[in-house]
């Protein structure tokens, strides 16, 4: 899994297992704020040039979070999600100046993939990114599916332009397995090869001081208590399929997706976004 040819992969491994920071150039593409803790959080002390990249601003339309974390408006939820991300982020030795965000609603980034797609692959030819680590294509979240397949037609833009793309690299989140939600593993679906970062002490005390720094969301982040980290290199996706075997944990909720809906976003991204290259 480790041998991708030039040895990026198996470098940026062969770093995080030592703890040591590396030189390679990392973004960090996910969907909502938190998202990066969740997946890697206890090693993005490691990654200090590391570019966080946010294409949801983590505050839904309907305002039902919002109300409950006693907010008027949905920019107030906004802003107060920056607030928490920023302060997980200082715990990480993480500026605000590496912390970047499309401003897309919650719940709302599989409506605007080609947008996010051009933008983002600007962003990291920008910066020259050779290591990118996002969400797997699992049927977790609507926003997570969308930010995946983001990901790879932004890599996919850069080939086309003549850039090399970075190579892409997956965390691990939740999916449902047919009987539950399973936290922080892969998909049985996709390939099982992966490589598992167990957390010391030092490092997963800092990820859970991370995690507290995310108030509004405590009820969610308490499925998160694996003392690991996982990783692997992002699989070849066809995006015009369900994920996940068609198990769709976001049908079980009322996040404004259906497995038709997911099927119609990605047939229309996919047909602009090829016009786009023949520009």
């Amino acid at each position: 899994m480790t041998d991708d040819g030039d040895g990026r992969t198996a470098k940026f491994f062969h770093d995080l297992r030592l703890g040591a920071p590396g030189d390679l150039r990392v973004a960090v593409v996910v969907a909502h704020p938190d998202d990066e803790t969740i997946g890697i959080g206890a090693h993005l002390a490691r990654l200090r040039g590391a570019q966080v990249i946010h294409l949801t601003d983590g505050a839904p339309s309907d305002m039902t979070d919002a109300h409950a974390n006693g907010m008027t408006t949905r920019r107030d939820y906004a802003a107060a999600r920056r607030v928490e991300l920023c302060a997980a982020m200082a715990i990480a030795g993480i500026a605000p100046s590496q912390l970047i965000g499309f401003d897309v609603a919650d719940q709302r980034a599989a409506s605007a993939m080609p947008m996010l797609a051009c933008r983002l692959a600007a962003l990291l030819e920008k910066f020259s990114c050779e290591i990118v680590l996002t969400h797997p294509f699992e049927g977790g979240h609507p926003d997570h599916d969308a930010t995946c397949f983001v990901v790879h037609a932004a890599a996919a833009l850069l080939a086309r332009r003549g850039t090399p793309p970075p190579k892409l690299l997956e965390m691990a989140f939740y999916h449902w397995d047919g009987s539950c939600l399973l936290a922080q593993r892969y998909p049985a679906s996709g390939p099982a090869d992966h490589v598992r970062l167990v957390l010391i002490d030092d490092d997963w005390a800092r990820k859970q001081r991370m995690l507290s720094a995310f108030a509004s969301q405590q009820r969610t982040l308490s499925l998160f208590s694996d003392r690991s980290e996982r990783l692997r290199v992002a699989p070849v996706y066809d995006f015009t399929k369900l994920p996940n075997g068609g198990r769709l944990l976001y049908e079980r909720f009322p996040w404004g997706m259906t497995g038709a809906a997911w099927l119609e976003c990605s047939a229309a991204a996919l047909s602009d976004l090829r016009l786009q290259a023949c520009l």
